[in-house]
C-alpha cells in the first residue's frame, strides 16, 4: 500500500498551510557552561550536562503524525498496469485540538487530476461534473476523518487510454478555513507507473 502524507492546514487552531506541520517538536534551552574538557590525575570528571528533550505542543490523536488538519494520499500500490483502473483514496483528519471549520464556494468538497512526466494534465476528475453553486460548510470533529475516493480509469481529457509512463496524482481539499477566502487548496501527491 502506498500512503503520502501532507503538513498540517489552517483550522480554527492552526496557521495556514506552509508544507510543514504546527506544533512541531522544539527544544528547550540549555545551559551556557560549557563541560569541563579534561580533568587533573585522581579526579572525577564532572557529569554532562543533560540533553534536552523534544517538547511537543497539543496532543497528537491517535493515528496523528502532526497538529492541526492533515491529509493523506493512498493510491494502493505505485504501479499499475496498462488500461488497469486507479483508485484514488484522499483522508482529511483533524489532529488538532479544536473543531476545523471548512467554508466552500460550491457543492464541490475535493480534487483529483493527474499530470504526466512533462508536467501536462491528462486526467481532472470533476471535469464533466456539475457542482451545486451555494456556498457551503464543513465541520469536522477533533479526531475526525473524512474519506473522498475516485478511480482515475487511465483515460485522459480526451477519453483516450494515456500511455505506459511515470504520471504525478494531485489530490486535495477545496475548503478554505476562512470563510472570506476563496481558491483554496490542500492536499498531497503522489507519484505512479503505468506499465506496458
Amino acid at each position: 500500500m502506498l500512503l503520502i502524507l501532507a503538513g498540517a492546514c489552517g483550522g480554527d487552531d492552526s496557521p495556514a498551510a506552509t508544507g510543514s506541520p504546527a506544533g512541531s517538536a522544539t527544544a528547550s534551552p540549555t545551559s551556557s557552561e560549557a563541560a569541563p574538557s579534561s580533568t587533573a590525575a585522581g579526579e572525577t570528571p564532572a557529569p554532562e550536562p543533560a540533553t534536552p528533550q523534544p517538547t511537543l505542543g497539543p496532543s497528537f490523536a491517535p493515528g496523528c503524525t502532526a497538529v492541526g488538519l492533515t491529509s493523506e494520499l493512498d493510491l494502493g500500490t505505485q504501479q499499475f498496469p496498462l488500461g488497469q483502473p486507479i483508485p484514488v483514496t484522499m483522508t482529511l483528519k483533524n489532529c488538532g485540538d479544536n473543531v476545523v471549520r471548512l467554508f466552500y464556494p460550491s457543492g464541490q468538497r475535493y480534487e483529483f487530476y493527474a499530470e504526466n512526466d512533462s508536467g501536462v494534465e491528462v486526467w481532472r476528475w470533476s471535469t464533466n461534473q456539475v457542482f451545486d453553486q451555494t456556498l457551503g460548510e464543513e465541520q469536522i470533529a477533533v479526531g475526525e476523518s473524512v474519506v473522498y475516493k475516485e478511480t482515475w480509469d487511465q483515460l485522459d481529457t480526451k477519453v483516450r487510454q494515456v500511455p505506459a509512463g511515470r504520471y504525478k496524482i494531485f489530490a486535495f481539499g477545496v475548503g478554505c478555513a476562512d470563510a472570506a477566502s476563496s481558491d483554496c487548496t490542500f492536499g498531497p501527491v503522489g507519484f505512479i507507473d503505468i506499465t506496458p
